[in-house]
């Protein structure tokens, strides 16, 4: 895939599963047994690296389907791919578009 075309992506699920890989862990092949019940308990299934939840959906049968963080739409998940890439050693500066008194940098 080009620059261009992650950069065309819209916000959603097939985002976030680029970024998910991109954070060095692929979709898990395999299904707990016991997904739904504990979901329905508020204990949800983590990948091993933590970018994939084992989700069942009521408007889907159910089913578990592993689904990748909301790293396009959520800040805390977006937080954690900075935090990865920090602890690789890359610098990450932020700057806004109107001059601020504040410039933030990690």
């Amino acid at each position: 895939m080009t620059k261009e075309e992650i950069l065309a992506m819209e916000v959603g699920e097939e985002l976030d599963k680029l970024v998910a890989e991109a954070m060095g862990e692929p979709m898990p092949e395999f299904i707990p047994e016991n997904a739904l019940d504990l979901q329905l308990a508020g204990s949800l299934i983590k990948s091993p690296k933590g970018n994939w939840l084992c989700l069942c959906n009521y408007d889907e049968g159910d089913i578990p389907t592993w689904r990748p963080l909301p790293y396009s739409s959520d800040i805390s998940a977006a937080w954690q791919v900075v935090v990865e890439m920090l602890s690789l050693g890359f610098c990450l500066e932020l700057y806004a578009p109107k001059p601020l008194a504040i410039k933030w940098s990690a």
